[in-house]
């Protein structure tokens, strides 16, 4: 498996600071807040009454019952359409060890080797990854100029052996937010082709303008025997709880919880007992809308600073990141990124790591494309400090100018 070129920009923007050098991070989505202290007063409470032992593979009782809650509370009407309050709900979910285990287990549960899956062709590089290691096809499907979702691009190559495809909504890169006439017609594909939707919902929270609607309340609203939705949380983004690494997965029924639970054991053991107790202090009792309202002014000053300074890319509406179009350059992501991290020290990682294709094995192992629309732009984090996102925004058109003019 290659290393990202996420990992390049960390590894070189660490060596620049190691010399003395400062360096601005808008790079890695890393949420700007502190951990609640509600959270951090469940650990130690964990902690201390020794609350240290393993855990049942699905999670333990307090934590699923807190991510019920907090699931039936973040979406009321979906779960009063279908009869959900926490108590019949929790069945349904399984615990993870973080979104991305929530994912592979996801993955791994519902493909079998051989079959395929469709991902957007500009996502976060751990589909793709995710895939290979569970020996099951990916396939790439288009999005429109706003880094939505092509239904007929989805459709078109559903066949015999697809088995799934992922929506991720707001996104990571691009923040885009479908519209929910798109997650409706997205819902109804899967429905009519058998196949099952995963919605990746880890900036959930993180909303910021027009109507929300997520595959899992369409699903909700359909008949038991028509549901085909795993809705993948994540607590990192949320609860500004990275480091922790909890997740959880909400299944259209509880077999299929059942089944996601018997893959965390050879995934990883079990979930972390003191951390799920914290956790479920914060899906219970911590409001994420406080952090949102905050991202939500660092979202509009990100677009009225590209705007300011002619910097294009599609308009995020939810989410962490925004997409700045560098193809003016001249350069390739990896190498615009790579330079303005050098002469100007600014940290951002390239479009390149979205669009990571596997084409087949070479010597050195597996060989990958990069996606050509993904490779245009470079992705900003504006979750960062506000004066660093306002430098960091002039000294990348700077750079943009001047290799323009060049």
């Amino acid at each position: 498996m290659p290393i990202s070129p996420i990992w390049e920009i960390v590894r070189l923007a660490s060596q620049i600071q190691s010399e003395g050098g400062d360096v601005l991070h808008l790079d890695i989505g890393a949420p700007p807040f502190r951990l609640s202290g509600l959270i951090s007063a469940g650990l130690e409470d964990a902690l201390r009454s020794g609350r240290t032992g393993y855990s049942p593979p699905a999670g333990i009782p307090e934590y699923l019952h807190a991510a019920a809650e907090r699931t039936v509370a973040r979406f009321p009407d979906g779960a009063t359409r279908a009869g959900f309050d926490a108590r019949s709900l929790q069945p349904r979910i399984v615990g993870s060890q973080g979104g991305t285990q929530a994912l592979m287990a996801v993955i791994s549960g519902v493909c079998d080797p051989g079959d395929n899956i469709l991902l957007p062709e500009v996502a976060w590089p751990n589909y793709v990854e995710q895939a290979l290691l569970a020996g099951v096809e990916s396939r790439f499907y288009k999005l429109d100029e706003q880094m939505r979702p092509l239904l007929h691009s989805i459709e078109s190559q559903i066949d015999a052996r697809t088995r799934a495809f992922i929506i991720n909504s707001p996104s990571n890169p691009s923040g885009a937010v479908c519209p929910p006439q798109l997650i409706r017609s997205l819902h109804e594909l899967a429905v009519e082709r058998q196949v099952w939707l995963i919605d990746d919902l880890a900036y959930c929270d993180f909303v910021y303008e027009g109507d929300y609607l997520t595959a899992l309340e369409c699903d909700w609203a359909a008949p038991e025997n028509e549901r085909c939705v795993l809705a993948v949380f994540s607590c990192s983004k949320s609860y500004s709880a990275p480091g922790l690494r909890l997740g959880y997965t909400v299944c259209p029924d509880p077999q299929l919880a059942c089944d996601l639970a018997g893959l965390n054991d050879p995934l990883m053991g079990c979930l972390t007992t003191p951390l799920q107790l914290a956790m479920a202090q914060g899906l219970l009792y911590d409001d994420p809308a406080q952090r949102s309202e905050v991202l939500k002014e660092r979202w509009l000053e990100a677009l009225d600073l590209a705007a300011r300074l002619g910097l294009s890319g599609p308009r995020p509406s939810g989410g962490m990141f925004k997409l700045i179009d560098i193809s003016a350059s001249g350069l390739r992501s990896t190498q615009f990124a790579l330079r303005l991290l050098r002469e100007e020290h600014v940290a951002v990682v390239p479009g390149a790591a979205f669009g990571m294709h596997p084409v087949g094995h070479g010597p050195r192992g597996l060989r990958f494309e990069v996606c050509r629309e993904a490779d245009r732009f470079v992705r900003v984090c504006f979750a960062s400090d506000p004066q660093a996102l306002a430098q960091g925004f002039l000294r990348l058109a700077r750079l943009l100018d001047c290799l323009r003019a060049a």
